[in-house]
Protein backbone atom coordinates (compact mmCIF):
# COMPACT_ATOMS: atom_id res chain seq x y z
CA UNK A 1 0.00 0.00 0.00
CA UNK A 2 0.81 3.53 0.27
CA UNK A 3 3.71 4.48 2.74
CA UNK A 4 3.24 7.86 4.28
CA UNK A 5 6.05 9.65 1.94
CA UNK A 6 3.61 9.08 -0.96
CA UNK A 7 1.00 10.69 0.60
CA UNK A 8 2.74 13.39 1.50
CA UNK A 9 3.82 13.33 -2.26
CA UNK A 10 0.58 12.91 -3.45
CA UNK A 11 -0.65 15.99 -1.12
CA UNK A 12 2.23 18.07 -2.04
CA UNK A 13 1.45 17.42 -5.81
CA UNK A 14 -2.24 18.47 -5.37
CA UNK A 15 -0.84 21.32 -3.74
CA UNK A 16 1.70 22.62 -6.16
CA UNK A 17 -0.71 21.63 -9.12
CA UNK A 18 -4.02 24.34 -7.42
CA UNK A 19 -0.74 26.42 -6.89
CA UNK A 20 -0.10 26.50 -10.81
CA UNK A 21 -2.91 26.94 -11.84
CA UNK A 22 -4.11 30.06 -9.74
CA UNK A 23 -0.63 31.82 -10.82
CA UNK A 24 -1.22 30.74 -14.31
CA UNK A 25 -4.68 32.24 -14.69
CA UNK A 26 -3.52 35.27 -12.79
CA UNK A 27 -0.69 35.95 -14.95
CA UNK A 28 -3.13 35.20 -18.32
CA UNK A 29 -5.40 37.80 -16.75
CA UNK A 30 -2.41 40.54 -15.84
CA UNK A 31 -0.83 39.60 -19.68
CA UNK A 32 -3.83 39.99 -21.53
CA UNK A 33 -4.36 43.51 -19.66
CA UNK A 34 -1.01 44.72 -20.72
CA UNK A 35 -2.24 43.99 -24.45
CA UNK A 36 -5.57 46.36 -24.08
CA UNK A 37 -5.31 49.18 -26.79
CA UNK A 38 -4.08 52.69 -25.18
CA UNK A 39 -8.24 53.65 -25.34
CA UNK A 40 -8.91 50.91 -22.61
CA UNK A 41 -8.19 53.96 -20.02
CA UNK A 42 -4.66 51.96 -19.30
CA UNK A 43 -1.24 54.07 -18.96
CA UNK A 44 1.58 52.61 -20.96
CA UNK A 45 2.98 52.50 -17.49
CA UNK A 46 -0.10 50.16 -15.69
CA UNK A 47 -0.04 48.18 -18.74
CA UNK A 48 4.08 47.60 -18.47
CA UNK A 49 3.79 46.64 -14.99
CA UNK A 50 0.88 44.44 -15.28
CA UNK A 51 3.28 42.99 -18.47
CA UNK A 52 6.14 42.63 -15.50
CA UNK A 53 3.40 40.81 -13.26
CA UNK A 54 2.24 38.73 -15.52
CA UNK A 55 5.91 37.50 -16.70
CA UNK A 56 7.38 37.04 -13.33
CA UNK A 57 4.14 34.73 -12.56
CA UNK A 58 4.85 33.05 -15.43
CA UNK A 59 8.39 32.24 -14.09
CA UNK A 60 6.40 31.38 -10.65
CA UNK A 61 4.48 28.87 -12.15
CA UNK A 62 6.70 27.37 -14.14
CA UNK A 63 9.18 27.15 -10.96
CA UNK A 64 5.95 25.23 -9.28
CA UNK A 65 5.26 22.94 -12.51
CA UNK A 66 9.18 21.88 -12.19
CA UNK A 67 9.04 20.52 -8.88
CA UNK A 68 5.84 19.13 -9.71
CA UNK A 69 7.01 17.25 -12.45
CA UNK A 70 10.28 16.18 -9.79
CA UNK A 71 7.66 15.31 -7.58
CA UNK A 72 5.75 13.38 -9.51
CA UNK A 73 8.58 11.31 -10.78
CA UNK A 74 9.68 10.49 -7.60
CA UNK A 75 6.14 9.65 -6.63
CA UNK A 76 5.68 7.37 -10.14
CA UNK A 77 8.78 5.35 -9.00
CA UNK A 78 8.06 4.76 -5.43
CA UNK A 79 4.51 3.47 -6.82
CA UNK A 80 5.91 1.38 -9.12
CA UNK A 81 8.23 -0.25 -6.75
CA UNK A 82 5.38 -0.56 -3.97
CA UNK A 83 3.55 -2.23 -6.98
CA UNK A 84 6.03 -4.98 -7.72
CA UNK A 85 6.56 -5.25 -3.99
CA UNK A 86 2.67 -6.15 -4.22
CA UNK A 87 3.23 -8.52 -6.91
CA UNK A 88 6.00 -10.35 -5.59
CA UNK A 89 4.38 -10.63 -2.92
CA UNK A 90 1.38 -11.96 -4.20
CA UNK A 91 3.32 -14.51 -5.94
CA UNK A 92 4.53 -15.40 -2.82
CA UNK A 93 1.46 -16.09 -1.43
CA UNK A 94 0.04 -18.26 -4.50
CA UNK A 95 3.10 -20.35 -4.09
CA UNK A 96 2.64 -20.96 -0.17
CA UNK A 97 -0.99 -21.66 -1.14
CA UNK A 98 0.52 -24.77 -3.85
CA UNK A 99 2.91 -25.87 -1.29
CA UNK A 100 -0.20 -25.79 1.53
CA UNK A 101 -2.08 -27.84 -1.17
CA UNK A 102 0.44 -30.07 -2.41
CA UNK A 103 1.26 -30.90 1.28
CA UNK A 104 -2.68 -31.28 1.89
CA UNK A 105 -2.55 -34.24 -0.87
CA UNK A 106 0.27 -35.70 0.17
CA UNK A 107 -0.86 -35.80 3.76
CA UNK A 108 -4.18 -37.48 2.82
CA UNK A 109 -2.61 -39.87 0.67
CA UNK A 110 -0.07 -41.03 3.18
CA UNK A 111 -3.26 -41.28 5.44
CA UNK A 112 -4.52 -43.23 2.71
CA UNK A 113 -2.25 -45.54 2.46
CA UNK A 114 -1.76 -45.72 6.41
CA UNK A 115 -5.31 -46.51 6.78
CA UNK A 116 -5.21 -49.37 3.96
CA UNK A 117 -1.84 -50.85 5.87
CA UNK A 118 -3.73 -50.77 8.79
CA UNK A 119 -6.77 -52.82 7.08
CA UNK A 120 -4.90 -55.04 5.81
CA UNK A 121 -3.11 -56.11 8.71
CA UNK A 122 -6.53 -56.18 10.75
CA UNK A 123 -7.80 -58.97 7.92
CA UNK A 124 -4.75 -60.41 8.14
CA UNK A 125 -4.20 -60.75 11.87
CA UNK A 126 -8.14 -61.95 11.81
CA UNK A 127 -7.43 -64.98 9.26
CA UNK A 128 -4.58 -65.86 11.53
CA UNK A 129 -6.96 -65.42 14.47
CA UNK A 130 -9.68 -67.73 12.44
CA UNK A 131 -7.14 -70.11 11.20
CA UNK A 132 -5.71 -70.90 14.57
CA UNK A 133 -9.25 -71.32 16.19
CA UNK A 134 -9.88 -73.64 13.06
CA UNK A 135 -7.14 -75.77 13.93
CA UNK A 136 -7.27 -75.35 17.76
CA UNK A 137 -11.16 -76.57 17.25
CA UNK A 138 -9.86 -79.34 14.87
CA UNK A 139 -7.66 -80.51 17.24
CA UNK A 140 -9.89 -81.19 19.71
Amino acid sequence: AMDLDQALGMVELDRLCSSSRSQLHEALVNLLQSQQPASANLSMATRATLGKRGLGQLEVAKGSLDIASDLSAMVLGRTRTALADLEAAQSSIADADARAIAAEAAALQARSRAEAAVADQTAALRAAVDDATSRAAAAE
